[in-house]
């Protein structure tokens, strides 16, 4: 079984649009990758459309073919992928992930014996899960406003389906209402320029040493790269979907230099600040 999902009509190619809790981006890419390192911020489904794609973290890797689709946790990875690649990401918030949890608990306690929680993993393709990712492009036209009632009963339906298709997901959403999880919001919700180790790990109530330790448990990255790979995800973000010009995004972001911002985004993207936004004006040129 596999997933025929199609969104050039709604988003086009290379752009992200809100969806009530979630972040939904459309990646079309001509050219190999090789071995990219994206930091993943938010549990991520990826539907891959077209190619194949390649997600490697410690000593595993994942293999990905057209019409599968794996789900993500957050940390840093590499992931490559062929020519002709085209995949679907939908990005789930900690805010309506918390919410969610909230909501359903106590109906999907996992039970003992829960899996061990893998980082990434293939998901077991149900029919409810298949026809709930198929029918997504409907909900992504303009004329309804991503906080639409129907638009949230979707996000459940979907994560439902999630759940129903592999255990591992209800194990992670349960994993990630826990101490760690809360430790890493509170340093996403902290003002860019109060990133300081010490001064986080003051406002945590903890030693540097403990608030380090905790910290890379729960995302697998020291807090230094995390904070790093958290500005340039979403400075990268802003240039996909807004018209902020590229100085405004790099200090909105956290960097009080521009040169240094597009010097540390091209390492980590290999692709500079300009040509991304280059991109998505030659994309919408052609979408019209």
């Amino acid at each position: 079984m596999t997933i025929d999902l199609r969104l050039d009509t709604k988003i086009g190619s290379s752009r992200v649009v809100r969806l009530g809790g979630a972040l939904v981006a459309h990646r079309r890419h001509s050219v190999v990758s090789l071995d990219g390192d994206p930091m993943i911020d938010t549990p991520t489904v990826t539907v891959l459309v077209n190619g194949r794609m390649e997600i490697r973290w410690d000593d595993t890797r994942l293999s990905i073919s057209a019409g599968q689709a794996i789900f993500a946790t957050p940390r840093s990875y590499c992931i490559s992928h062929d020519a002709g690649f085209e995949a679907v990401n939908i990005g789930l918030t900690a805010d309506w992930v918390a919410s969610f949890w909230d909501r359903h608990a106590d109906a999907l306690a996992p039970e003992r014996g829960e899996p061990t929680i893998e980082p990434a993993f293939l998901l077991r393709l149900t029919p409810f899960l298949k026809n709930t990712l198929e029918s997504l492009p409907l909900f992504l036209g303009a004329e309804r406003p991503h906080h639409h009632p129907l638009v949230k009963l979707k996000l459940d339906e979907l994560v439902l389906a999630l759940i129903d298709a592999d255990t591992r997901v209800c194990s992670w959403l349960k994993a990630s209402g826990q101490y760690d999880r809360r430790l890493v919001e509170y340093v996403a919700t902290q003002p860019a320029s109060h990133h300081s180790l010490h001064d986080l790990a003051r406002g945590a109530g903890q030693s540097v040493s403990t608030f380090k330790r905790h910290f890379r448990a729960a995302t697998g990255v020291p807090p230094a790269a995390w904070l790093r790979q958290k500005r340039l995800a979403r400075a990268k973000l802003l240039l996909e979907s807004s018209d902020r010009s590229v100085t405004d995004i790099a200090l909105d972001v956290g960097f009080s230099s521009v040169s240094h911002f597009v010097h540390t985004f091209r390492r980590r993207y290999q692709i500079t600040p300009h040509r991304i936004r280059t991109t998505r004006k030659e994309s919408h040129a052609q979408d019209e």
